[in-house]
């Protein structure tokens, strides 16, 4: 098959044991029982078939014996230099499957020019970091055509966890070699040419392991450099390259600096003659303490979470808010400085464009040139965000008051007017009885005294306009000199007066209070009553009309055929204020701005509609893949349980309201004086009905005198 014969065949059976014996045996160093099955020539000749053709994956754990011995040491695992010897029959290893003598050996060193004293300390390197530091992962050994044949991939055919070995010829092989196993995963790269490997990490070409330890050996120190700028490289937690130094059998190790500037850095010289173990851990947590490294924080203005203290001239004195706050203690958690950059103008959290990629906020963080984004960012994978972003743990969350709910802010309805809260009191219907009684008491009046004349009861006046100038009379407590000398008249009076009291009495209270307070009509305060309007609904971005379209509401769905996406909120604001439309979005952020939005007397000139929907969790944004979010997770998820949102909040709006006195160069003055016992002096505007009467008394007085003057004058004639 490779052009051995007979003896070298029972060699490679031997060899094909002894990997199996390290992969049993290397955790323990007692002395077990060799017991397992003499293979047949025809497996061994399957396997060494696969491992002779392209694009294959030999699994070590279908080999067809099980064979348990010493475990050797490093070095005598490297060298071959190792006899095992089972508790019942002792055996000897035979010699390498390739020696440093054979066609192909040659072969490989004039390939890459690798002195038989280079091949055995890279060897004894490579096979000291597997079993040092790999010795609890699955191991994926990947090799070229450089390595393949070579004296260092047979030794390293040897190493006891080995759960793939795949020759690589092109990208589609290192494709294949991605394991998706729960536990540590370990992948060692042995290419002469880094093509295929470049490849592999561009962000459209197949899957990668982020989380894997990749070992990768056969190219320089640049060509290592330019894999961790790759999309994927520089998002993989552990790269670390064997480096082929100048003098024989030398070789430096460098690791991968995430968040640094220098991307790889050396971190010790190999010599197998002065080294005989790894000195440092070649694979620590990169993330507890980032020494410093600038992070790039994609962020924009959005009260109240994130707010601008300007200067005069408009430069940023300072950011401060609750979302400000939370990546502040982040920064500090794990020892990185800040650098906030802003998307374009306008792109905000960001949209898809024609072209199908993102802009914004959430494009900054595909595109690698932000690391962290802050914004009120709701955890949703709506657009195919997860593909350029993904989430923390929330650490904004508040169902109970829905301050992370979407509402909508809506115009203020008009005051009614004054001189109409002399008509409030009490409603149309009760008024409208009113009257029916009044109107009805005065004939009843008049009948009844009618009745009592007959029994000998006289007034001075018994006529229909009489009593019903009395009954009026009456309800405006006006004092009546006649007093009825009947019983049963004396019984109606005392009802009529008793009725009109409680009447009267109530009505004075209630328009007190109707004539200090500013009362407005109802108004739309249901997502159904929106519906039926014909409001626009405006919001920062499509963010929230492809939520609506995507919602089991039915007037949700429809709503979102009226939805228009702007890109300043100035511009929504002034179309609100005219009554055009409604703006979508958080809650927290509509009730900050309702409370700006106010006349020069302090009225609101919008407000929040009562009912929401969709509350949502509120994160930081990474990159996809980001190796910052297992540790920011358990950061972010201390400071939502610790309540420290809530005190963040509150010192927002301190800061805020201190900023905005700052900013004012003259305060307003209140119309009205606050009494010390809490009431409010009623002002012309609150009487401003009281006024509308008089005046109507006096035109209704002058077209009576008009009226008399011309039934005097018709008079006097005839």
């Amino acid at each position: 098959m490779f052009g051995v014969n007979e003896c070298t065949m029972n060699g490679i059976l031997l060899q094909l044991m002894f990997m199996v014996a390290a992969c049993s045996s290397l955790k323990t160093p007692t002395l077990y029982t060799a017991s397992f099955p003499q293979p047949t020539t025809a497996n061994v000749e399957d396997k060494l078939e696969c491992l002779s053709k392209n694009s294959h994956h030999l699994p070590f754990t279908e080999m067809p014996f099980n064979l348990h011995i010493h475990p050797p040491s490093v070095y005598q695992l490297a060298t071959r230099r190792y006899t095992g010897k089972a508790s019942t029959k002792p055996f000897s290893i035979s010699p390498p499957l390739i020696t440093h003598t054979s066609p192909s050996s040659r072969r490989y060193r004039r390939m890459i020019k690798l002195p038989v004293r280079d091949e055995d300390s890279l060897a004894v390197l490579l096979s000291a970091i597997v079993i040092e530091q790999l010795r609890e992962c699955v191991l994926v050994v990947a090799a070229d055509q450089g390595f393949w044949r070579s004296p260092v991939m047979d030794r390293i055919l040897r190493l006891p966890n080995l759960r793939q070995v795949v020759n690589v010829v092109g990208v589609q092989d290192l494709q294949k070699a991605v394991l998706k196993a729960q536990q540590c995963r370990g992948y060692l790269l042995l290419l002469s040419d880094p093509a295929p490997l470049y490849t592999l990490t561009d962000p459209v070409t197949g899957a990668w392991d982020y989380d894997g330890r990749y070992v990768v050996a056969g190219i320089s120190r640049e060509q290592l450099h330019d894999l961790t700028l790759t999309n994927k490289g520089r998002k993989t937690d552990h790269i670390v390259g064997v480096i082929r130094s100048g003098d024989a059998g030398q070789y430096v190790v460098v690791m991968n600096q995430l968040y640094q500037r220098e991307k790889m850095a050396r971190v010790f010289t190999w010599t197998t003659s002065r080294s005989s173990t790894i000195p440092v851990n070649l694979f620590p947590d990169k993330i507890t303490n980032l020494q410093g490294a600038v992070l790039n924080v994609i962020t924009f203005e959005l009260p109240p979470n994130i707010l601008y203290h300007r200067g005069r001239n408009g430069s940023v004195l300072r950011r401060y808010g609750s979302d400000i706050d939370v990546v502040t203690a982040v920064a500090q958690a794990f020892n990185f400085t800040i650098n906030f950059k802003e998307p374009p103008p306008g792109e905000l959290w960001g949209e898809v464009t024609s072209n199908g990629t993102w802009n914004g906020l959430v494009g900054l963080l595909g595109t690698g040139e932000g690391d962290i984004g802050i914004a009120n960012l709701f955890i949703t994978a709506l657009g195919g965000r997860k593909e350029y972003q993904e989430y923390t743990t929330y650490y904004d969350q508040d169902r109970v008051m829905l301050l992370q709910a979407t509402c909508f802010l809506i115009q203020s309805e008009a005051q009614i007017p004054r001189w109409q809260s002399l008509a409030l009191p009490y409603t149309a219907t009760t008024w409208l009885v009113i009257l029916l009684g009044l109107v009805l008491t005065g004939p009843l009046l008049y009948c009844l005294t009618k009745l009592a004349s007959f029994r000998g009861e006289k007034m001075a006046n018994s006529s229909l306009a009489y009593t019903s100038l009395y009954t009026a009379g009456m309800h405006f407590r006006s004092t009546q000199l006649q007093v009825p000398t009947s019983s049963s008249l004396q019984v109606l009076v005392v009802f009529l007066w008793l009725y009109i009291i409680i009447l009267t009495t109530g009505y004075s209270s209630n328009l007190t209070a109707f004539l200090t307070v500013d009362r407005t009509p109802p108004g739309i305060n249901t997502i159904k009553e929106l519906y039926h309007s014909s409001l626009t609904v405006y919001g920062l971005g499509p963010f929230f009309g492809n939520n609506m379209a995507q919602s089991k509401n039915d007037h949700l769905r429809d709503l979102s055929r009226r939805f228009e996406s702007l890109r300043e909120f100035e511009d929504i604001k002034k179309r609100v204020l005219k009554g055009e439309g409604v703006m979508i979005t958080s809650r927290r952020y509509l009730a900050f701005f309702s409370a700006r939005i106010t006349t020069p007397q302090g009225v609101p000139m919008v407000r929040i509609l009562q009912e929401c929907f969709l509350p949502f969790n509120v994160a930081l944004g990474l990159q996809s893949h980001s190796p910052l979010k297992k540790n920011f997770d358990r950061v972010v998820s201390w400071i939502s349980q610790s309540g420290l949102m809530s005190y963040w909040h509150k010192q927002t709006l301190v800061l805020s309201k201190r900023y905005k006195r700052e900013e004012e160069e003259v305060k307003a003055t209140p119309e009205s004086e606050v009494a010390g016992g809490g009431g409010v002096s009623l002002t012309l505007e609150h009487v401003q009905g009281v006024f509308f009467i008089l005046g109507l008394g006096y035109v209704a007085a002058q077209l009576v005198f008009m009226l008399e003057m011309f039934l005097c004058s018709r008079g006097n004639t005839l």
